[in-house]
């Protein structure tokens, strides 16, 4: 009896290892496949995190420094984080900073509501409802929210951080995966980005 449990866990496992480790490497070549037909970069590089966690990839675009993109995706392949994976809702992420070539003299966030960020006294909060979405708009100056309106209601739903970083000269946008959507929320961002500079 024993042995035929142990048989079987061993079986389940190894089968969701192996899904787990397909379905994130699909991921991960979809994302870098979108994130190169946005962009379309004169070099690219790549590197792997924790096999098939996501990656961190780095581009030459002309009209910014560089862009970096970091993909971390839920371990797929590991059947003891499932339980985890579930009770604490970790879904797919990427984040993308786009580096400057000019300085900024603004800062906002523009944060899902239940987000957060240090240094929040240092600005000013308002409460803002956008498409139906809740959301905490951190700012510096008065920021016209026309420019959050480049945004569809479907792209607003995905996004958790957009901000201006006037310390570093970022451009930042963090969002949750949906193929339909990644390349339209990526171009929006580009789109604000040249409202910027």
């Amino acid at each position: 009896m024993s042995i035929s449990f142990f048989l079987i866990f061993t079986i389940i496992v190894v089968f969701i290892y192996q899904w787990g480790y397909r379905k994130n490497l699909k991921l991960s070549q979809h994302w870098a496949k979108d994130l190169e037909a946005v962009f379309q970069p004169k070099e690219k590089q790549y590197k792997w995190l924790g096999g098939v966690l996501g990656f961190i990839a780095e581009y030459q675009v002309p009209g910014f420094k560089s862009i970096k993109a970091v993909l971390r995706l839920r371990p797929r392949h590991s059947l003891l984080y499932i339980p985890f994976a579930l009770l604490t809702g970790y879904k797919d992420k990427l984040q993308i900073l786009f580096y400057l070539s000019r300085n900024t003299n603004q800062e906002f966030h523009l944060l899902k509501k239940g987000q957060h960020i240090e240094e929040e006294k240092r600005f000013k909060i308002k409460d803002i409802n956008i498409y139906g979405r809740e959301f905490l708009l951190l700012y510096e100056k008065e920021l016209p929210l026309t420019t959050i309106n480049l945004f569809s209601h479907r792209q607003l739903c995905l996004l958790r951080h957009l901000a201006l970083i006037k310390k570093q000269n970022i451009l930042f946008l963090e969002f949750h995966f949906c193929p339909a959507e990644n390349q339209e929320v990526i171009k929006a961002v580009q789109k604000l980005f040249l409202t910027f500079t």
